[in-house]
């Protein structure tokens, strides 16, 4: 039987959540390890992407937004912004491998 349309959101969610926790551990011992960093362009389309995310935000709750309404989709972006970041560092890191000694 399929789920109602509102869950499968929160699972996609939960499961793009997961994920990218998960690619931070990898990506986090990757620079341990010595991998290549975030360049600076990395962090400012992250910055931007974060600001142009909080200034929506701040216009609609200006507007009138709900509460709830902004908080519920502040945490869906952030959570998409987080999953993106991380799928750029998965990139980073399928390019960019660490030199493995045999």
């Amino acid at each position: 039987m399929l789920l109602p349309v509102k869950s499968w959101r929160g699972v996609m969610l939960g499961l793009i959540l997961i994920l990218a926790v998960c690619g931070a551990a990898v990506d986090w011992r990757y620079l341990q390890k010595g991998g290549k960093e975030p360049s600076k362009s990395d962090w400012n389309f992250l910055l931007i992407a974060l600001g142009l995310v909080v200034a929506l935000f701040a216009l609609l709750a200006y507007l009138g937004g709900s509460e709830y309404g902004l908080v519920k989709a502040g945490i869906e972006v952030f959570v998409m912004l987080f999953g993106l970041w991380e799928l750029g560092r998965w990139r980073v890191r399928r390019k960019n491998p660490l030199n493995s000694v045999s």
